[in-house]
């Protein structure tokens, strides 16, 4: 099995318009240790109220956050719960659902978010990070991705690995509608198609991508 390393992509961190005005409660209680024990590397807010974050568990700054009990710390008055989403595309629902705030998301959820016919009242505030290695095209017996003509692969779709995906067949002089079947699979539910041999290759993020490598 050789991974194979594509296009380097951006995540991106998005908040509702509700969401820049609404981070403020009381600590959230679910966390094992307490975040009075965690000290805010800034002033903390006084801010009160309630902020819901949408996460997607892969290797980035919020999840840092969320681990140090930052967000905890830095607003010691506000109600602050996380939840965590399999794809980008559930944050977006979640933003439509108005059950986020705020959230770290790939380029091509945000994008959607952002345009017809959604149109959801949502602002990009930072570029987070540049993922790089941490998503990537994976293969059990192939040596390039043109070895990939006739395989099943799957990505979860209307993602940034989605089109970078058919970015790379294209690239690779491999027609995405012909000479591959490419099926919708969400990271949760990849590693169960990867050990059953439902699927020859899997382009994700980590932590899926390790758990595919590894497998």
């Amino acid at each position: 099995m050789k991974p194979q390393r594509l296009l380097p992509l951006v995540g991106v961190l998005a908040v509702t318009g509700l969401g820049t005005t609404a981070c403020v409660g009381p600590p959230a209680n679910e966390w094992v240790n307490s975040s009075e024990d965690i000290e805010c590397p800034v002033t903390p807010s006084e801010a009160d109220g309630r902020i819901r974050i949408g996460y997607l568990g892969g290797p980035a700054a919020d999840l840092y956050t969320q681990d140090q009990q930052l967000a905890e710390a830095c607003l010691p008055n506000a109600e602050v719960s996380w939840t965590r989403f399999p794809t980008g595309q559930d944050i977006v629902q979640g933003f439509a659902a108005d059950s986020v705030d705020i959230a770290a998301l790939g380029s091509t959820p945000i994008t959607k978010a952002l345009s017809a016919p959604l149109n959801l009242n949502v602002s990009v505030v930072s570029a987070n990070s540049v993922i790089g290695e941490t998503e990537a095209l994976v293969a059990k017996d192939a040596d390039s991705i043109k070895d990939l003509k006739g395989s099943r692969i799957a990505v979860p779709f209307s993602s940034t690995s989605h089109y970078s995906l058919l970015n790379a067949l294209i690239d690779a002089g491999l027609d995405p509608s012909h000479d591959v079947e490419i099926v919708n699979v969400s990271p949760d539910k990849l590693p169960a198609a990867w050990k059953s041999d439902q699927i020859d290759a899997a382009y994700v993020w980590d932590p899926t991508l390790q758990q595919l490598k590894d497998g």
